[in-house]
């Protein structure tokens, strides 16, 4: 082809290669092969596990790093990757642990700004930095400092000098992320690898690196908001049924208080508010919602939701004007849910309904009452037994009321503790 179809000019396209040699580190084998053995004479012993300084991100992990272990950290721009694993590569030291923190984002002189701001730097031996590029350089470092923990800030911006292609291409990250885990298995160092976000939410890259790595785990929060959540959705060390939280300030992350209230603002009783529980992990936590309606001046009535799906939303409408017959098709709802929580278990459902039937009522919701179930397309409440099995610990937390699935209260799969009442509810339309 003589001319672009891009820009139109003579002569500017040129022939590219995707991948002409593969990298050989990637192709070695990281265990020796050896005899067969049965099952039951396999001795096992504990790992022994490298704290992180926080009681949140060691929970949420299984209770630390252990050696050879490679984590591969996700999150959207500025929620916070790169001050956590600094402050975890400050702990790490503090244990006297060697540590080598490689960024390809930042200066070596942008880096240590900002460990200033967060903590002080003076009695600090044993951590390194470098601002990385070549996986080869960064290979040669580990080598000779060899470190306990390497953090790499982040995949994207590191190159492999035997593989064509732009840093950030899956061909190059695919390929300095199978060099690094070979290395880490090899010379049993704990590896961490930051990985960045698309648009879509995912972690960008091949999803050959999720199968790669031993932890993936994404923290995740909005910009305007203190909390962040570390979320686990791969873990070959400890359960993946868990989650950290934590709270931003300007001193970085910090462990949340176990009275923490960031995702509750209403304290009273007040129209269109209603409090319904989720579980991060196995802890329960208390979310507000909040819903208003209003008289359309539309052809089509407005859905607009914020933390709650739009379609969920139109759903739930849906089932609300069928079987309470409140009379949506002529009024604009926005629901969402405090503090830009993504509400997205259907155990909220219930909570939802009764906000937007406080609403259209203009009848306040007592700031004590709890709403927990999910609603079926008959305008029936649902629980999963599961979470039925939690909701003594929530129980606890200052509420009155609690409605939920009467199926729960009728067979005596939930017990309420001394100044709790239980108020079952069968259908949507006893809500009204």
């Amino acid at each position: 082809m003589g001319r672009c179809t891009n820009c139109g000019e003579w002569g500017t396209v040129e022939e590219q290669a995707v991948l002409n040699q593969e990298v050989k580190a990637a192709k070695q084998v990281i265990a020796e092969s050896g005899q067969l053995i049965d099952l039951s004479e396999v001795e096992i012993s504990e790992l022994p596990r490298n704290s992180t300084g926080f009681v949140e991100f060691d929970l949420a992990i299984g209770g630390g790093l252990v050696p050879a272990q490679v984590m591969l950290f996700a999150g959207e721009p500025g929620v916070g990757k790169s001050t956590l694993l600094l402050q975890a590569a400050k702990n790490f030291a503090d244990q006297g642990l060697s540590v080598l923190y490689a960024s390809g984002e930042e200066s070596v002189q942008q880096v240590a700004g900002r460990a200033t701001r967060l903590f002080n730097t003076k009695n600090i031996s044993n951590l390194k930095l470098l601002s990385a590029a070549g996986v080869n350089g960064l290979l040669e470092h580990v080598d000779s400092f060899k470190p306990e923990i390497v953090i790499v800030d982040s995949i994207q911006t590191i190159y492999a000098e035997n593989v064509n292609g732009l840093p950030g291409s899956l061909t190059q990250v695919k390929a300095c992320t199978s060099v690094l885990v070979s290395a880490a298995k090899q010379s049993g160092f704990i590896l961490i690898l930051v990985g960045h976000i698309n648009k879509e939410g995912s972690i960008a890259g091949p999803k050959v690196l999720e199968h790669l790595v031993d932890t993936v785990v994404q923290l995740e929060g909005e910009e305007l908001h203190d909390y962040r959540i570390l979320r686990v959705y791969k873990n070959r060390f400890g359960s993946a049924n868990e989650a950290g939280l934590f709270t931003m300030s300007d001193k970085g992350l910090n462990d949340i208080s176990p009275n923490w209230q960031g995702l509750v603002t209403e304290q009273q009783s007040s129209v269109g508010t209603a409090k319904t529980v989720i579980w991060e992990g196995t802890r329960p936590l208390i979310i507000e919602v909040q819903a208003l309606t209003s008289t359309t001046v539309f052809a089509y009535p407005k859905r607009v939701a914020e933390g709650v799906s739009v379609s969920r939303l139109q759903l739930l409408c849906a089932i609300l004007d069928r079987f309470t017959g409140i009379g949506l098709g002529n009024k604009d709802v926005y629901v969402r849910a405090a503090n830009g929580y993504k509400l997205n278990h259907p155990a909220s459902d219930l909570a939802i309904a009764a906000a937007i039937l406080s609403s259209v009522a203009d009848k306040a919701i007592d700031a004590s009452n709890l709403y927990v179930g999910e609603l079926t397309l008959s305008g029936r409440v649902a629980l999963p037994e599961y979470l039925a099995g939690r909701l003594t610990a929530v129980l606890r937390q200052g509420v009155s009321n609690v409605y939920l699935p009467a199926n729960l209260t009728r067979d005596r799969k939930v017990k309420a503790p001394t100044g709790v009442k239980l108020i079952g509810v069968s259908s949507v339309a006893d809500l009204k």
